[in-house]
């Protein structure tokens, strides 16, 4: 499935047709292997549908950190060590519905919501892997 520039690996349509969420493939290659974590992410992506969004994008990124730039460097004759770690996180982006009605302070506590009942299923997904509700303006459309 293709849209607008973004590429869904896998979605979710409604009995009409009509595609309300859709999986990057970074996001399905990292959900196609850690099932525990798609049930998670598969819950909170429904939670969100039944609370009136219109649309879900689950998306994946990763950011890589190097803390100390001199680590691969020799200093007088010693390699320093260097710890080069990733911060994964997958992001479940709602698009429409009641965000979009909300003033700031309410979207952040949508966002809490929205987790504790993620949390209160699935208590051991967030030790392993972050997962981000992440709101954007309304005014975006959906981007496929």
């Amino acid at each position: 499935m293709t849209g607008t520039g973004v590429q869904c690996a896998r979605g979710i349509s409604t009995s009409d047709g009509r595609l309300v969420a859709c999986y990057t493939p970074e996001a399905e290659r990292i959900l196609s292997v850690r099932p525990g974590l798609r049930r998670a992410v598969d819950y909170l992506v429904g939670l969100m549908l039944s609370e009136g969004v219109e649309a879900v994008l689950v998306g994946f990124h990763e950011d890589w950190y190097e803390p100390d730039w001199r680590c691969r460097r020799i200093e007088d004759g010693v390699g320093r060590d260097c710890v080069v770690y990733a911060d994964r996180t997958i992001e479940v982006i709602p698009y429409g519905g009641p965000p979009c009605s909300m003033r700031a302070m309410e979207v952040v506590d949508w966002e809490a919501k929205m987790h504790e009942r993620m949390a209160e299923r699935y208590p051991n997904v967030e030790r392993y892997y972050r997962i981000y509700v992440i709101v954007h303006p309304c005014d975006e459309a959906r981007p496929w």
